[in-house]
């Protein structure tokens, strides 16, 4: 009994020291940090990567041109028998030429080269040139066997009379037979340099803003001539007038362009106006001759004189816009064809019909007494210009 009791005092006291102990600190384990679990980058579509960033296009014209101002007819047929024949206003005058000379439309070729400078293709360079082959005007080619019993003359007012005249080409009452004969040329080119930025894209749109530089150019000549034989005194006059122009353009231009497109076909819209100088040149040369009883050799022909001989130029401002659209088929990512339209117009030009001056006195060949030295007087006159065309071409991107 004893030692049970001894047991169970000994037990309480073991229990009552542990109940008498402080509690134990909890051990708190802090989270490591977490390791960052890398996850690959979006990326946005953008759909000019990949996209063509250079191009060049040829493309095949067919322009028309304003036809050339003349001033008067140059040549006409009239009835021999009333005095002064051929001289314009007088009885049974016909002019054999209109107040204009009628281009045929011209062919000619444009080839244009680009590149965007970035990969969204915001910054861009373009260049172009064309040119219209050089393309014959109104000929006219007349000879006695032409016109039947009506005489041909080359009209012209004449100061030293004070009245109109003309001279005789063909005339079968006064004895003389004969011909004479007008052609004309022309050619026109320009090239062009732009920089141009985007200023709208999306799918199907895309407008751009062009900046840069315009040159242009138009040369035209007009030759003038003929034969006239006296079968009475056997002589021979022979005469050739020349008259050439040229203008040549230069100025800074600003424009835009917009592409509206899908998949299959493209509709494009372009417009330019250019400012800038024209330096315009007038060159007027001639000669004629006699033969048979009476020889001799002349500077001038009829109109060409040395009173309006030689080179004269002059450089004055001028505005050159022109507008052109292109509707084109998509024939895969980088090649498409196209047909297009063009215009422009060109302020204040000079063309040789209008430097021909109608007021001439007797030339020595023709029984005159000195060189002619007040009339033709040299001209200088300017006309509007405007050219316009289809065109189709191939147009290449990569």
């Amino acid at each position: 009994m004893c030692r049970y009791l001894v047991c169970c005092l000994a037990l309480a006291i073991v229990c009552g020291s542990l109940l008498a102990q402080e509690p134990t600190a909890e051990v708190k384990v802090e989270p490591k940090d977490e390791v960052p679990i890398e996850r690959p980058a979006v990326t946005v579509p953008n759909e000019s990567l990949g996209a063509p960033v250079s191009w060049a296009s040829v493309e095949a014209l067919s322009w028309s041109i304003r036809p050339g101002p003349l001033t008067f007819p140059l040549i006409t047929t009239g009835n021999p028998n009333v005095a002064v024949a051929g001289a314009l206003l007088r009885p049974g005058t016909i002019p054999l030429t209109d107040d204009e000379i009628d281009f045929t439309r011209q062919p000619g070729v444009r080839v244009t080269v680009g590149t965007w400078l970035d990969r969204e293709r915001t910054f861009g360079v373009e260049a172009s040139a064309f040119t219209l082959f050089e393309t014959q005007g109104d000929t006219l080619a007349l000879s006695t066997s032409t016109i039947g019993t009506n005489g041909l003359y080359v009209p012209a007012f004449r100061p030293d009379r004070g009245r109109q005249g003309s001279m005789i080409i063909s005339d079968p009452v006064a004895g003389f037979v004969g011909f004479v004969s007008l052609d004309t040329t022309t050619r026109l080119a320009g090239a062009e340099g732009n920089a141009f930025v985007n200023v709208a894209r999306n799918r199907c749109l895309s407008v751009d803003l062009l900046a840069g530089v315009r040159y242009a150019e138009l040369e035209e000549h007009l030759n003038f001539g003929g034969l006239s034989t006296d079968q009475i005194l056997l002589n021979d006059f022979t005469f050739v007038d020349q008259f050439r122009t040229r203008n040549q353009f230069y100025g800074g231009q600003v424009g835009f362009q917009g592409t509206l497109a899908n998949d299959c076909w493209f509709v494009s819209l372009r417009g330019t106006l250019a400012v800038g100088a024209t330096s315009q040149t007038v060159d007027v040369q001639g000669a004629s001759q006699l033969t048979g009883s009476v020889s001799g050799k002349y500077v001038g022909g009829f109109y060409s004189q040395p009173s309006n001989f030689g080179t004269r130029t002059s450089c004055d401002f001028s505005v050159l816009p022109q507008a052109g659209v292109k509707v084109g088929v998509l024939l895969s990512n980088c090649v498409s064809v196209f047909a297009g339209y063009d215009c422009m117009y060109w302020r204040q030009v000079v063309r040789p019909g209008a430097q021909i001056d109608f007021s001439v006195d007797t030339p020595l060949p023709l029984g005159g007494t000195q060189p002619l030295t007040a009339t033709p007087v040299q001209m200088f006159n300017r006309s509007d210009f405007w050219a316009h065309g289809a065109s189709i071409g191939i147009d290449f991107r990569y």
